[in-house]
């Protein structure tokens, strides 16, 4: 199970401090805001928890799912001439149904397979662009704007305890938020 993620006292104190210097806004006036912003950060935390199937992994289920379709379609028919026939007792959409069943799994298997292809360096771009735009949500809410330097350095500050060293320089959180602007 993973613990819910909770700031330091240190790591609190320097988002308020910025909160204050930028927007005059004291966060201890604001309802459930330490709460707010770690449940934003540590969903990040939460889904780069998540166990991600490696793509050798991936292919060796596959491999062994084409090998347990041959042994099943087997088990429920006999080839006769350039055809397979249900065996006795075997219901007659029995064979269609698990071809059927087998073309959908080995079309999941190959997204995935293909999917973990493309992961690379960006692999988490996608979970870090969501736990950002609900820090720059929040940042909203209290008075900030959706851009700017103080919008980067808050985005940045309460984003860097769980970005293992993954958060960017400010310049780059700015450019992040004028593309999103724009």
């Amino acid at each position: 199970m993973i613990e819910p993620f909770i700031f330091t006292d240190a790591q609190w104190h320097a988002i308020r401090e910025q909160v204050l210097d930028d927007l005059a806004v004291d966060t201890d006036q604001i309802t459930n805001l330490r709460e707010r912003i770690e449940v934003a950060v540590g969903m990040y935390r939460y889904r780069d928890a998540r166990p991600r199937p490696r793509r050798d992994e991936l292919t060796a289920l596959r491999e062994d799912a084409v090998n347990m379709q041959v042994g099943i379609m087997d088990a429920l028919t006999v080839r006769v001439s350039n055809s397979q026939l249900p065996r006795g007792g075997v219901d007659a959409g029995m064979t269609t149904a698990t071809r059927n069943y087998f073309t959908k799994l080995f079309d999941n298997l190959d997204r995935q397979i293909a999917q973990c292809a493309s992961s690379r360096d960006n692999a988490r771009k996608p979970d870090r662009d969501q736990c950002w735009d609900e820090l720059l949500a929040i940042w909203c809410d209290i008075g900030g704007k959706p851009h700017g330097v103080a919008a980067a350095e808050f985005v940045k500050l309460a984003s860097l305890p769980v970005m293992n060293g993954g958060t960017p320089f400010v310049a780059s959180i700015r450019r992040w938020l004028e593309r999103r602007r724009g």
